[in-house]
C-alpha cells in the first residue's frame, strides 16, 4: 500500500540528494538521463574525452547512490 505522502517524501529526499551533489555531477547526470544525450554529445559539450565523461558519470552515479543509501538509513 502506498500512502499519499510517499510521493512528496520521495520528492523531498530526491531534492535533498540532488542539492548535495556537486554541480558538475548534476550537469552530467541531467544531460545523460533527463536530456538523453549520448556520451559523445556530452563530451563535446564539456570539451572532454568520451572516456573522461564515462568516468565522470560513473563517479556521479556512485555519489548519488551513496547519498541515497544514507537517506534510506535516516
Amino acid at each position: 500500500v502506498v500512502h499519499a505522502a510517499a510521493p512528496t517524501a520521495s520528492a523531498e529526499v530526491l531534492a535533498r540528494i540532488w542539492s548535495a551533489l556537486p554541480e558538475r555531477d548534476q550537469l552530467v547526470l541531467r544531460a545523460r538521463f533527463e536530456e538523453e544525450r549520448s556520451i559523445a554529445e556530452i563530451a563535446a559539450a564539456f570539451s572532454a574525452s568520451e572516456k573522461a565523461i564515462e568516468s565522470l558519470l560513473g563517479r556521479a552515479r556512485e555519489r548519488f547512490r551513496r547519498l541515497w543509501q544514507r537517506e534510506e538509513r535516516r
